[in-house]
């Protein structure tokens, strides 16, 4: 006879099983007092490691082997965590870690790459931002790629916007730039400067009550890659009061064809015309004598 250690009954044990368990032992009349008496800490393969609640701070038990992946002491915290804007502390945390594990080897710089027959395997590298000179590190198979040349792409933007200020008007084959006799208006190729002079003739004329160039842009609500947004660059006011778009076009590539089917299909209501290199040249050989600021090359007659 024995009796249970937890619910106090006496039940008899079987003397051949008495003989093969382990000295120290302790029998229970069934499996549900044993679950009672092994529970929590008493349990001998329990094994939990104590973690700190990202969000609210608080001390937590966590079974060992998901240390790694449990951060959070309950789904409240997670869900505080994720929507009071805490996502951007666990994205830094992430790239501190990430910029700790570049850390460990040290840095070289681009004249020690030179200079090296054999390197590690993709260093890190320091690399001095084009634009606010701040030095960051980057991967070397990044900096092999020609990139790695700006610290964040606020950077990035600023020397585009400047490389594309410098070269307004000097492309050869746009001649994109500001003309005088248009009030300063920028446009980006002679063709639309012509065209925007036949439609100040037309005005002249009374055939048309106004225009603009690119007043307006159409973005492609249900379209998540490519081409997003396209903007038409002249609007023109007829004398009824409808409104047209005329897109310029001396050739058709095809993100210019993708933006145009894309305009007719979400944007059907409103109504594009297409002035093509055949429309523009009939264009240009009958208004070329009427305006002297027009501008011609032999382009223009193929």
């Amino acid at each position: 006879m024995t009796i249970c250690p937890v619910c106090g009954k006496e039940f008899y044990l079987q003397k051949v099983y008495a003989d093969r368990v382990k000295p120290g032992t302790i029998n229970t009349c069934s499996f549900e007092c044993r679950g009672k008496l092994f529970v929590g800490k008493a349990n001998p393969n329990y094994s939990k490691i104590e973690k700190v609640c990202l969000h609210c701070g608080k001390t937590f038990l966590v079974h060992k082997g998901k240390e790694n992946t449990t951060k959070f002491c309950s789904r409240k915290c997670f869900g505080d965590f994720k929507h009071n804007g805490s996502v951007d502390r666990l994205t830094k945390i992430k790239a501190n870690k990430k910029e700790k594990s570049i850390q460990k080897s040290k840095p070289l710089t681009l004249d020690e790459i030179s200079s090296r027959p054999k390197l590690r395997r993709n260093p890190p590298v320091l690399m001095e931002c084009k634009v606010c000179g701040k030095v960051t590190l980057q991967r070397y198979s990044v900096v092999q790629k020609g990139q790695g040349k700006y610290c964040s792409w606020n950077c990035f933007r600023k020397d585009l916007a400047i490389a594309m200020k410098e070269r307004s008007g000097v492309h050869p084959r746009s001649n994109g730039g500001k003309r005088a006799d248009l009030n300063g208006l920028y446009v980006r190729s002679s063709w639309e400067a012509n065209y925007a002079r036949y439609l100040n003739w037309l005005v002249k004329q009374g055939e048309i009550t106004k225009w603009e160039y690119e007043p307006e842009t159409f973005e492609f609500h249900k379209i998540t890659k490519g081409n997003k947004f396209y903007t038409p660059d002249f609007k023109i006011t007829n004398i009824d009061g409808s409104i047209e778009y005329h897109e310029v076009k001396g050739w058709m590539d095809n993100n210019s064809k993708v933006k145009l089917n894309r305009f007719a299909k979400y944007y059907p209501d409103k109504k594009l015309v297409l002035i093509d290199k055949e429309v523009y040249t009939s264009i240009a050989r009958t208004m070329r004598p009427l305006i002297p600021e027009w501008e011609w090359n032999s382009s223009h007659s193929n």
